[in-house]
């Protein structure tokens, strides 16, 4: 009887220690599941924070090409309305030397009348 008893409680025992290792183990498990997908969930907020620096980078980027886009044309308007300017200018200064000579030979065309080429 002793013996059986013994044996009865050395089975319960070793039931209830089989239990507390499964139960263990199960935690442990439950535990490493968790810290996989917290580590997952940092992974993609990593990721997902580099794509933006990124986005960012390429979104400036453009701005600072198109902005030295828009200078490039504006100063090259500019310097197509110096030059057209400047034309004008000496287009109307020609024509200002011109008649000036014109009103002088005009002028002195009879003092000249023997010595101008025909």
């Amino acid at each position: 009887e002793d013996l059986m008893q013994q044996n009865k409680a050395q089975i319960i025992a070793q039931k209830e220690m089989i239990a507390k290792m499964e139960q263990e183990e199960k935690r442990l498990v439950q535990l490493m599941l968790t810290k996989f997908a917290d580590d997952e969930e940092d992974e993609r907020r990593k990721e997902q924070a580099r794509q933006e620096v990124k986005e960012k980078f390429v979104s400036q980027a453009q701005a600072q090409r198109n902005e030295r886009a828009r200078l490039f044309q504006k100063e090259r308007e500019k310097e197509l309305e110096e030059r057209s300017a400047s034309a004008e200018q000496e287009e109307y200064r020609q024509r200002i030397i011109a008649e000036a000579r014109r009103k002088l030979l005009a002028q002195h065309a009879a003092q000249l009348q023997g010595f101008l080429p025909k």
